[in-house]
């Protein structure tokens, strides 16, 4: 199975939404929870299912983006945080 279908499995989907209510639907990176979120593996190996919650983290779509290409936001995400803290 491709993993994009991987990711539409029941498995997944209810894992995922674990993992948003463990992090309180919103972004472990920049706080935002107005955003599309995802959950990031930090981790690879098998069905994203099995992967151990410690190594699943909600990220919005941004974030996720930008950790996914390797892109340094450290500003972006102290920004982000200012606006919200105000």
């Amino acid at each position: 199975m491709e993993y994009k279908n991987k990711l539409k499995d029941p498995r997944w989907q209810k894992k995922r939404l674990k993992i948003f209510e463990r992090d309180g639907w919103k972004c472990k990176e920049c706080g935002h929870d107005d955003l599309e979120l995802h959950v990031h593996h930090e981790k690879y190996g098998g069905d994203p299912w099995d992967i151990p919650d410690k190594f699943l983290k909600t990220l919005c779509k941004t974030c996720h983006a930008c950790i996914s290409t390797g892109i340094d936001f450290t500003e972006f995400k102290l920004k982000v945080r200012r606006k919200y803290e105000r």
